[in-house]
């Protein structure tokens, strides 16, 4: 553990003269107290298994500042094979170790802004989810409630639809709600209790459902509100007495049939085509489709969601 050879040019780097050097010790000492620790054992380990090595470490100068170094160790072996003396190098690092600082520095200055970026998109997006979803709800029972001939029921009607779309926009933006399943059964446990006071007999069927499905906070969103419109449109026009909600996921896909046994879509076109309108908008937003269709008895509406689609631009 004593330093047989120390070159002259360790008193260019570090400013302490090659004497100053005459254990392991020195150099043990004259290393920053966060290295030294965890360099020392290194070293000693890999030495005495008879290994080549190296390792960076903050040393002490004369005048009292650090510097970063860079020891690369040989290890010769005697005759035998046994470790008999390390040939060591020391190497002046500190402007590479500066300019990995500063690259660092600015890649978490550049990760930090892309979150505050991150974090400005998503408050927009629920920003304008509020104004689009409960606010146009509160705008329209504002108009209705100052209409002398609004009665209670159709008061209660738009102030229900009011915490539907509430409870739909935190389901899909809490974190703990990530599982798309586990939302959609929670819109369809809000919704059964409507449809069974209505006398509406609502059947809800998955096919080869996996145990989690995740999708975007924002994508989520826009297929509830599609649920909701179709589901909405059925108890305010349909005139049915049974409803079936068919959910079929596929590996690239959520296929879903909503039908129903009412009157058809004819009846209150204007109202369920201007609906119509809004499913399609919604689905666009996230790359899905909509499509009706003209059943005997009643209508049916699917919607497609691509899983690879489900993050929004």
């Amino acid at each position: 553990m004593q330093f047989a050879y120390i070159g002259p040019q360790i008193e260019n780097i570090l400013g302490w003269a090659p004497s100053s050097w005459v254990s392991a010790q020195d150099w043990s000492d004259r290393m920053h107290p966060e290295d030294r620790e965890w360099v020392v054992n290194f070293c000693i380990e890999q030495s005495r298994a008879g290994v080549d090595h190296e390792a960076d470490y903050r040393a002490l100068t004369s005048t009292g500042e650090y510097v970063w170094i860079r020891d690369v160790v040989h290890v010769a072996r005697n005759g035998s094979g046994e470790v008999d003396a390390l040939i060591g190098f020391m190497f002046d690092i500190s402007k590479r170790k500066k300019a990995e600082q500063e690259l660092q520095a600015t890649y978490e200055k550049i990760s930090a802004m892309e979150r505050q970026n991150a974090a400005a998109n998503e408050r927009q997006r629920i920003m304008e989810e509020i104004h689009d979803g409960v606010g146009s709800q509160l705008v329209s029972a504002l108009v209705l409630a100052r209409q002398p001939a609004t009665t209670t029921t159709e008061m209660v009607s738009l102030i229900q639809d009011c915490l539907d779309d509430m409870r739909m926009a935190i389901d899909s933006m809490v974190p703990e709600n990530a599982n798309f399943i586990a939302t959609l059964n929670n819109l369809r446990y809000r919704m059964d209790p409507r449809f069974r006071a209505l006398g509406i007999d609502l059947q809800w069927r998955s096919l080869d459902a996996p145990d989690t499905v995740e999708v975007a906070p924002h994508t989520g969103l826009q297929v509830l509100r599609i649920f909701q419109e179709a589901l909405t449109n059925i108890i305010k026009h349909a005139e049915a007495t049974r409803v079936d909600v068919d959910l079929s996921f596929l590996p690239e896909c959520i296929d879903v049939r909503i039908m129903d046994n009412g009157i058809g879509f004819s009846s209150g076109a204007e109202t369920v085509g201007h609906g119509l309108r809004n499913m399609r908008m919604r689905a666009g937003k996230i790359g899905g489709m909509v499509r009706h269709e003209h059943l005997q008895h009643g209508t049916a509406l699917h919607l497609r969601i691509p899983l690879n689609a489900a993050v929004p631009d």
